[in-house]
């Protein structure tokens, strides 16, 4: 998952923290993740290849043998090497099953489940640390490079989750929440603290 070119539209990157940061962007999304609107269509979990960095991998295998016998469809696996597969770069990606969907998706009544969050939430663990991070900050994405860029997926206006704000003066609660789990209320107040600066001028 990446995000938008940085700078589009003439919008301008913050330096925030150890990342760039579309203000713009992040301030103009609403998020609410509710899995039974995606019923009928291709929920998140299904449509993107996943990345996973290197230092993520021992992590999430230690998530999945947590939770051994929470989705009977993932204990057929030995250990965790069917879970991931190397890239033509080196990287790694979180595989996909017979219908090109992630493999920790699974389905619960109407709704699309992510096996790691449920795991996160049965054990009393925070889901933002229990997962990719890629996953964990949708639909914000990381850019690749020296610095990277925090901003939008460039479709995530396509999902139900997500809606478009205008004027907002304040960060919107889910997308709040998002950051602050991921990276933390240091970074969030100083993002906010960006985002002010720039409704100033």
């Amino acid at each position: 998952m990446f995000a938008e070119s940085p700078g589009r539209s003439g919008r301008t990157i913050r330096n925030v923290g150890p990342f760039g940061v579309d203000v713009d962007a992040i301030w103009e999304v609403a998020h609410a993740c509710r899995p039974e609107l995606c019923r009928g269509m291709r929920g998140c979990c299904e449509i993107y290849d996943v990345s996973v960095a290197e230092d993520e991998l021992s992590r999430l295998i230690g998530m999945v043998e947590a939770g051994k016998g929470l989705y009977a469809g993932l204990d057929r696996h030995c250990g965790g090497q069917d879970f991931f597969e190397e890239t033509d770069d080196g990287r790694f990606s979180i595989a996909t099953d017979e219908d090109m969907r992630c493999v920790f998706t699974y389905r619960s009544g109407h709704r699309v489940r992510c096996y790691l969050h449920s795991v996160a939430l049965r054990l009393k663990l925070d889901p933002f640390q229990a997962k990719p991070q890629a996953c964990a900050i949708w639909p914000l994405a990381l850019s690749d490079g020296p610095r990277p860029v925090l901003g939008l997926q460039k479709d995530a206006f396509l999902f139900p989750c997500n809606r478009r704000r205008q004027g907002q003066r304040t960060l919107d609660e889910g997308i709040d929440q998002i950051i602050r789990g991921a990276f933390g209320q240091e970074f969030l107040d100083q993002l906010k603290a960006a985002a002010s600066a720039e409704q100033r001028h």
